[in-house]
């Protein structure tokens, strides 16, 4: 198992999906996050999955299981 880094930093994308024809419909909300010092991203369909991933991302960085959204 690694050790936690010291310090982490993540860039988190947060978007609206919708119809460009249609604007007074608007779509899901989905998000994306990167983990800045490896690269690693992984994308939600929701923001309930991204607050879930959020509680613990250490998870996800170190390799012990994948949390809620699909890394890429």
């Amino acid at each position: 198992m690694m050790t936690s880094p010291t310090y982490i930093s993540f860039l988190i994308r947060v978007w609206r999906e919708g119809d460009p024809d249609h604007p007074e419909i608007t779509g899901d909300w989905r998000a994306e996050v990167e983990h800045i010092q490896s690269g690693r991203r992984w994308q939600f369909d929701t923001l309930e999955d991204l607050a879930r991933w959020l509680v613990d991302p250490l998870t996800a960085i170190e390799g012990e299981s994948e949390p809620g959204g699909a890394e890429r």
